[in-house]
């Protein structure tokens, strides 16, 4: 197993904190838009990672997902009541 620096690994905590963040916005509805674009945001950054690596079956599957998250921003969105 690769030693991961401190660095990179305080890096991937806060990847994970944001996504963790996305996810629990997407519970709630009114939050649902602001969740849903947080988690296409970083699964558009993971998307990239894996297409720059080569691993195709994910980077398809993550595309998918990605995907799904914009019908959700779709179908949540709501505009703000002047």
């Amino acid at each position: 197993m690769k030693a991961v620096s401190i660095g990179i690994l305080a890096i991937l905590i806060a990847y994970g904190s944001v996504q963790l963040l996305g996810g629990l916005l997407l519970v709630f509805t009114k939050t649902r838009f602001a969740g849903a674009a947080i988690v296409a945001v970083t699964f558009l950054v993971s998307l990239a990672l894996l297409l720059m690596d080569g691993n195709v079956p994910v980077s398809i599957v993550t595309a998918v997902a990605t995907l799904l998250l914009v019908v959700v921003m779709k179908r949540s969105w709501q505009p703000v009541a002047e």
